[in-house]
């Protein structure tokens, strides 16, 4: 019984991990890595050795960083079943196709340049095609939540609620056996007591758990606190006569903004600022969350069933088209723009800084995690100059951060998660997280709970039958010193 690595280890992108057991071989999540460069090239590495034997791929939720080389696994020749709850699978079908369209138009730019240089070899492809993706969705198997369903002989699984994005869902691989396996692979964890979705359910029991430490070192404020906040950005934009941009990931985010803006608006916070959310996939991700109101919480629920529309409030305009968008460069007065994608690595919001970064009247607001190598966390992080379709820009724009909107638990809600599983739990595994997110997480476990903590690197193996040995330190080059790994169990195959 073995457990392999493939993504997220040491960074907070490209989930994927590989389980193999006499019951067969099965991923959970098969993401895309996101950031610089260099982690982008990883997603052209086959990770997979032979995908053909793998027999499922169990996906916890719909994020591109989750869910974004299913495609190019399909079409490598993955023929199995594709398990994940039924709000997953309908946001894959908007979230994929979407990604794909932009893999063929970023191959287009390759190509021009590719021709200009005169270079030789093969000419640049797209990562996969729209052909791809409706290849790969018709490998999708719909279950519900918390529903123990047998797979094959040897192995069942079952869906909890993660509460981090529409279907999102922590996943129980139960594996037969002398004696029998449990293993945990949390999924992205959400941020309990925010409105719209549930708060996540942690499975009771678990002989190892894979983990995401993505907030593992630090504490959000409070949702209260953050719409204090948020309120309080607003009205200093509006007093300045400036524009509100805020990066926007398309599930979850901008429904959460959506619904807290619709209230602010109710209560006259907002004046007459215009609110214009302008990204189809967010647009399609909202219609798809309407359908599935088993993901929402009790006050969402009955206001659909009152018939009213909680993404939609006076003055909050819907922008589909490319001519729609470009309206906005010319717009004068104080609005709100929320445009994906979330990190700034592409899509409109790219063109909405272009016009806004130089303008010291206008704000910049991030309200999620900004990765390692992105435009977004440059930013953030105080860049006063950037480079923008070919272009240097002076960050003069008032630049502000509400980690209270983010749809990942903070280090309590973390420990607080983990809690149930405290005394069955053999090894805990730390992924999707950085070095120093990764280090606090596992200090805190080792503290409170006393169970041993790893932290692997990408392509460890381990087997889950063996007892790890001694603990070793090992050197991370970069910010952050050290993180502890395990010595024994850990090999490359």
């Amino acid at each position: 019984m073995r457990l392999t690595f493939l993504g997220a280890a040491r960074q907070v992108t490209g989930s994927c991990y590989l389980v193999e057991s006499e019951a067969g071989k099965l991923l959970v999540d098969c993401g895309m890595f996101q950031g610089s460069s260099h982690m982008r090239v990883q997603n052209r590495v086959d990770r997979i050795v032979n995908p053909a034997e793998i027999r499922w791929l169990l996906l916890t939720h719909a994020h591109i960083d989750h869910s974004g080389l299913i495609p190019r696994l399909s079409a490598a020749g993955f023929k199995g079943q594709i398990v994940c709850t039924s709000a997953t699978a309908d946001l894959c079908d908007v979230m994929l196709t979407d990604s794909a369209e932009l893999q063929e138009e970023d191959a287009r730019f390759d190509l021009r340049r590719w021709k200009k240089s005169g270079r030789v070899g093969p000419p640049p492809e797209p990562l996969y095609t729209p052909q791809d993706v409706r290849e790969a969705l018709t490998k999708l198997r719909p279950l519900p939540y918390d529903k123990l369903v047998r797979l094959t002989n040897g192995l069942q699984v079952r869906f909890r609620d993660a509460g981090h994005i529409l279907g999102s869902a922590s996943v129980e691989v139960h594996l037969g056996g002398r004696p029998p396996t449990k293993i945990v692979f949390s999924g992205d964890i959400g941020y309990p007591g925010r409105p719209i979705l549930k708060d996540p359910t942690p499975p009771d029991q678990a002989d190892f758990v894979v983990m995401e430490a993505t907030y593992g070192d630090r504490l959000h404020e409070s949702h209260t606190e953050a719409l204090k906040h948020f309120t309080q950005i607003v009205t200093d934009t509006r007093q300045r006569g400036g524009a509100l941009i805020i990066p926007t990931f398309t599930v979850g985010r901008a429904q959460e903004l959506l619904y807290n803006l619709g209230m602010m608006r109710r209560a006259g916070d907002l004046g007459d600022m215009p609110v214009f959310l302008d990204s189809p996939m967010a647009i399609e991700a909202t219609e798809v969350s309407r359908r599935h109101p088993e993901c929402f919480d009790t006050e969402i629920r009955q206001l659909i069933e009152a018939g009213k529309l909680p993404f939609r409030f006076r003055g909050a305009k819907f922008l589909r088209t490319v001519r729609q968008s470009q309206t906005l460069n010319n717009l004068e007065g104080s609005f709100i723009v929320m445009a994906g994608s979330g990190m700034c690595t592409g899509g409109r919001i790219r063109h909405h800084l272009l016009h806004h970064l130089e303008r010291p009247q206008d704000t910049i607001l991030f309200v999620g995690y900004q990765a390692a190598g992105t435009l977004g966390r440059h930013i953030k992080g105080g860049a006063k100059q950037v480079r923008l379709f070919g272009r240097e820009l002076q960050v003069r724009a008032r630049i502000e951060s509400l980690d209270g909107f983010s749809a990942h638990a903070d280090s309590e809600q973390l420990l607080e998660w983990l809690r149930p599983m405290k005394a069955s739990a053999r090894r805990v595994f730390l992924t999707h997280g950085e070095p120093r997110a990764l280090v606090s997480l596992a200090a805190a476990i080792r503290k409170r709970y006393k169970l041993p903590v790893l932290v692997p690197e990408m392509n460890d193996t381990v087997d889950l039958s063996q007892r790890p040995a001694m603990t070793r330190l090992a050197r991370v080059r970069g910010r952050e010193a050290m993180i502890e790994a395990a010595a024994s169990g850990f090999g490359t195959g």
